[in-house]
């Protein structure tokens, strides 16, 4: 090899690796944080020097870094500091770690010793308390997941159990049936068979137990025969019982319809004298036909609203309030078949409320002529002084029913108009004179009173103008 090729050999030795050594340089210095006074964002893993203003954005996950301004230690305003409360954490490495020295040596040289190693030796039990405390009140709050699980089977076994409950009490009133036929009943057995049917009756109401109760015969098994006892104490528990089966469901209400009890509960209406039986006969009757027209056709065709009438006709008040109360809302149930929004769930309601020839049958078995008697009887008394201090609902039933029942009984109201009006401004005045100087719980209730009969008055009236 001559000489000159040795040197150009030598040379681009020398050449590599000096663009070696400055690639590695490069690598080097771009792998450094070079700090100015501005934040630069801090790249994963690269090191910083000390003595760096830093700062780490919890929300961007992003930290950042810059030379200490001496001028200005603040760095930050008190606007800015607030603004980035809780978004970034702030760090001065040498000064913090400085000022906790500090602070430590400070707040322990101003204890004493001895107070010192009390508090050491306390400090466990005065961090456990707050705690404790917590637990303590969490526990009288919730119950234990023992007792939880414990009522909880307790609660499963009620729930699977009811059926084998009520069989129960069928078989204990089965073994008493014969009692009901005697004439004379001895105290204890009645007190045991009003004691089944009220268990039962308390039954029915919890998970809606109608169905089963139906299903396991109750209505010939027991209500039958205790409609049929002579005592009336049975008689009234066996109504109360049945009402309570039939309330507000639809299916034990279509089930008791494939029976005679309709029939039943008129003909004890009319035979009986005692006020407790006829109430709860009524609202066996109330169950079996409110928004039922099968039922409530049935009802009629029997002569329900005749035997209505009748009663109307007597001395026993708190039956006769149930009975317009009851005619009242099987009215206003007609009137409120316009709210359906469905066209054919509306028109299907009055064809079957049509059948029922309600409005016709009142008129036919003058419920309205009776009402008017009854009503002229009541307002009477209380003109002459009676029923005053406890006559306000019997007050409120009948205005309310004769301005309900205008619409329908209309012409008979006029008729009696010239009667019936000098009454209602008698009682009207009677009322605004006791609002004047009565105060008590009931003024509000006999203002409302004032109300209503002042637009009954208006109503008998406008409708005589308009005849």
């Amino acid at each position: 090899m001559n000489f000159s090729l040795y040197l150009f050999y030598s040379f681009m030795c020398y050449l590599c690796v000096n663009v070696y050594a400055a690639d590695k340089i490069s690598e080097k210095n771009e792998s450094l944080f070079v700090p100015t006074r501005e934040w630069q964002i801090v790249k994963k893993g690269t090191p910083i020097p000390k003595g760096l203003h830093v700062r780490h954005n919890f929300e961007t996950g992003k930290t950042e870094a810059k030379l200490i301004d001496i001028n200005d230690k603040s760095e930050e305003s008190m606007e800015n500091k607030e603004e980035n409360r809780g978004k970034s954490l702030i760090i001065h490495a040498d000064e913090l770690q400085k000022e906790e020295k500090e602070k430590l040596t400070n707040s322990f040289s101003k204890i004493p010793i001895e107070e010192l190693k009390l508090k050491l030796k306390n400090i466990k039990s005065d961090e456990m308390k707050p705690i404790q405390d917590k637990i303590e009140n969490i526990q009288k709050k919730f119950k234990s997941y023992q007792e939880l699980k414990k009522e909880f089977e307790a609660l499963n076994m009620n729930i699977s159990t009811e059926t084998e409950l009520m069989k129960d009490f069928f078989e204990r009133f089965l073994a008493n049936k014969d009692f009901l036929n005697l004439k004379n009943h001895d105290k204890k057995k009645v007190k045991k068979i009003v004691d089944i049917l009220d268990d039962l009756e308390y039954l029915i109401h919890q998970i809606d137990n109608a169905q089963v109760f139906i299903d396991m015969g109750g209505l010939t098994k027991i209500i039958s025969p205790c409609l049929n006892s002579t005592n009336d104490e049975i008689k009234s528990e066996a109504l109360r019982l049945l009402g309570a089966t039939a309330q507000s469901n639809p299916k034990v209400q279509a089930k008791i319809m494939e029976t005679d009890f309709i029939q039943k509960l008129l003909h004890l209406l009319l035979t009986t004298d005692n006020i407790e039986i006829k109430s709860r006969c009524l609202f066996a009757i109330s169950s079996l036909i409110r928004q039922f027209p099968i039922a409530q056709k049935v009802f009629f065709d029997h002569g329900g609203l005749e035997v209505f009438a009748k009663l109307l006709d007597g001395n026993q008040l708190q039956p006769q309030i149930k009975i317009m109360n009851l005619v009242n809302d099987l009215l206003i149930e007609r009137k409120n078949i316009i709210e359906f929004n469905d066209d054919e769930i509306r028109r299907q309601r009055i064809k079957a409320y049509s059948s029922t020839n309600f409005e016709k049958k009142l008129l036919m078995h003058d419920y309205c002529l009776e009402l008017i008697n009854f009503s002229t009887k009541v307002f009477r008394n209380i003109i002459t002084g009676n029923f005053i201090d406890q006559a306000n609902e019997l007050i409120q039933t009948i205005v309310e029913s004769i301005i309900t029942l205008n619409s329908v009984c209309e012409i008979e109201f006029v008729k009696v108009r010239n009667t019936l009006l000098p009454l209602i401004n008698s009682v009207l005045n009677i009322y605004k004179k006791r609002s004047l100087i009565n105060e008590n719980e009931d003024e509000k209730f006999e203002d409302d009173l004032i109300l209503i009969f002042e637009k009954l008055n208006a109503l008998l009236q406008s409708s005589h103008d308009e005849l």
